[in-house]
């Protein structure tokens, strides 16, 4: 299932792909109460997207502060 967040950051030039780490789904039942557990399944992306998000957050940031722009540092 691949989720679609309202906060998302827009792509910086296609085919960036941060973010898109498949989900688990399970519903269990706990003293007669239905849950739904979402797990990220981390071992499918070989580089931890925590990282992802730190180097995106710190990508938008400077681009949108003007301090990184194409072709500068």
């Amino acid at each position: 299932m691949k989720l679609s967040w309202p906060d998302a950051p827009q792509m910086l030039a296609p085919p960036v792909a941060i973010g898109n780490t498949s989900w688990l789904d399970l519903r269990i039942i706990l003293n007669g109460i239905e849950h739904e557990i979402r797990l990220k399944e981390e071992y499918r992306n070989a580089f931890g997207s925590i990282k992802d998000r730190v180097a995106w957050k710190l990508l938008a940031e400077a681009i949108a502060a003007g301090t990184l722009t194409p072709g500068g540092g």
